[in-house]
């Protein structure tokens, strides 16, 4: 009797050696966390300080010219605006029919019988 083959195909072998190396490496950086939190953020910040950026602000926009005084005080109300109307809306048309009730047929059976079918 020849043996079965249970291995694996190379696709998943090689997908799970990946995705146990993925989960060492998070393991790994989990308990340098716990353990030394400075570390990490001393080596983000010598990481990050081999890139020098230099960032300028945007020259100062003109002031807005200052609005004419008029005879409105201020807090006062607008003019009005213009009114809203509502547009006609119509229900659509039922996009399936829905079928009427039918009256129940009447009893086939007449009598006092309270059970109904063959049995034993």
């Amino acid at each position: 009797m020849s043996e079965a083959d249970l291995s694996a195909p190379r696709s998943i072998r090689a997908a799970t050696f990946v995705g146990v190396g993925v989960l060492h490496v998070a393991v790994i950086f989990a308990l340098i966390r716990a353990f030394a939190p400075q570390f990490v953020a001393e080596t983000v910040n010598s990481v990050i300080s081999t890139f020098s950026v230099t960032v300028t602000t945007p020259p100062p926009s003109p002031e807005p010219p200052a609005p004419a005084k008029g005879d409105t005080a201020a807090g006062s109300a607008g003019a009005a605006g213009r009114r809203a109307t509502p547009r006609a809306v119509t229900a659509p048309a039922p996009r399936i029919v829905i079928a009427r009730p039918q009256a129940a047929p009447q009893v086939a059976s007449t009598g006092a019988a309270d059970r109904s079918g063959a049995r034993d």
